[in-house]
């Protein structure tokens, strides 16, 4: 009952302020202050499974759609092949045995559409609208950490779902993978990975007192991420902060392994056995059991190579031909895979291999540009806080499809549109 109440909250004060000042700013800066409440459900899944964004989204839609169709400019290119994917996306459900049996997973490929839409169109009529864009961003991501720290002082009665996932509590219940404000922790870690980066940009003009305590958040997220304990998103975040330190100068590279040894030395006295550190002795047992959903994943993706079977079909499908991937939760009671534990296969799986080349398109092209514009001088040094953001979380989703979570979607589809914007900035008049 409190998710339909925040949701109904969350969309009556949209509507309140939508109605105050009926722009794409209005829409774009609401949906990241609100972040951590938009996957939140209005109808349960039996009605269709109707979640806060989808709602939002559409009324912004249908009151904005004038502005929505007016394209200017080289970045069309992106809309175009965003197009084609939502159109062979389509065509894979009409192709599926299945057909379109799971309908509600078709919303986020439109809404998501239609929100970068007008993310786009909010840049390019405001200039610094990017700057501001990171600070609301900023506003809705500490919302979660927030929640994040009462459950880790207050215990897992602070859940914001009524229960715990399956992976929350270990085996031997000797610790606990804080969710959070998601369902299980995996997503949980993804997103706190995702979006400690935030605290380290758009530093320049503020004050020593605001650019520390930026720095004590940027520092509480890690720790968070750590007790999420999701491996994924910690390999992830070490690697991206990898790369960013690679091209930073001497005294960042300095101070970052002095807070490296620093963090090494907190966490072996907190306890180096507790979390997902903990966890290191599974990793081999974890690694083949992956693979062995991973191989027959693949062997699927090759019998239906161009469409696959359908988005949100993974379940039916497998509950049907291959009736060996499930997990038995308690003796006689199993539960079938409804993704094959990683992000690639599964869109490869269900949404076929030009889906799949789509998908990289669109994030190889802005990641490779940023890059290369940033060694040629062309774009600053903050915009490789977003390049290894997003790195990070393409190798966290190397283990879970996350963006079913439409936070972890607005999230990513932020992040990329931060980068096209970027190397696009001539076109936009900068």
């Amino acid at each position: 009952m409190l998710q339909y109440v925040i949701a109904l909250f969350t969309i009556l004060l949209f509507l309140v302020l939508f109605f105050l000042k009926p722009k794409i700013e209005t829409y774009v800066m609401y949906v990241l202050v609100a972040l951590p409440f938009i996957d939140t459900k209005i109808l349960p899944l039996e009605f269709g499974f109707v979640r806060t964004f989808d709602l939002i989204t559409i009324i912004a839609f249908l009151f904005l759609f004038k502005k929505f169709i007016i394209f200017t400019g080289k970045i069309k290119f992106y809309f175009v092949i965003a197009v084609l994917l939502i159109l062979i996306t389509i065509l894979s459900g009409l192709n599926s045995e299945f057909g379109f049996a799971n309908y509600y997973n078709y919303y986020p490929i439109i809404t998501i559409f239609i929100f970068t839409r007008f993310l786009f169109i909010y840049v390019k009529e405001d200039l610094k609208a990017k700057y501001e864009i990171i600070n609301y961003f900023k506003i809705g991501f500490s919302i979660t950490l927030f929640f994040m720290l009462l459950q880790v002082l207050f215990g897992l009665r602070v859940n914001y779902f009524g229960e715990v996932g399956l992976n929350v509590i270990s085996d031997t219940a000797s610790f606990i993978r804080y969710p959070g404000l998601f369902a299980e922790s995996q997503k949980n870690g993804q997103f706190i990975a995702l979006g400690s980066f935030l605290f380290l940009m758009n530093l320049k003009d503020l004050s020593f007192n605001k650019k520390y305590f930026s720095y004590i958040l940027f520092c509480i997220s890690v720790i968070l991420m750590f007790l999420a304990g999701s491996r994924s998103a910690i390999g992830g975040f070490l690697i991206a902060s990898s790369f960013l330190i690679l091209f930073s100068n001497v005294r960042i590279k300095i101070t970052s392994a002095a807070f490296v040894l620093l963090g090494y030395f907190l966490f072996s006295l907190i306890s180096i056995n507790n979390g997902a550190l903990s966890r290191t002795d599974r990793i081999e047992n974890d690694l083949d059991f992956r693979q062995e959903v991973w191989q027959e994943s693949f062997e699927i993706a090759k019998t239906h190579p161009i469409f696959g079977i359908g988005l949100g079909n993974f379940q039916n499908y497998t509950t049907k031909y291959n009736q060996d991937l499930y997990l038995e939760i308690s003796p006689g009671d199993y539960l079938y895979f409804t993704q094959p534990e990683n992000g690639y296969l599964k869109i490869l799986v269900e949404q076929g291999s030009l889906v799949f080349l789509i998908f990289c398109i669109l994030f190889l092209m802005p990641l490779i540009n940023s890059i290369f514009n940033y060694l040629r001088g062309n774009l600053e040094f903050e915009v490789l806080f977003v390049v290894s953001v997003l790195i990070g979380w393409l190798i966290s989703f190397n283990t879970i499809y996350s963006i079913s979570d439409y936070r972890i979607l607005v999230a990513v589809a932020t992040f990329l549109s931060f980068l096209i914007v970027n190397n696009h900035r001539r076109i936009l008049g900068q």
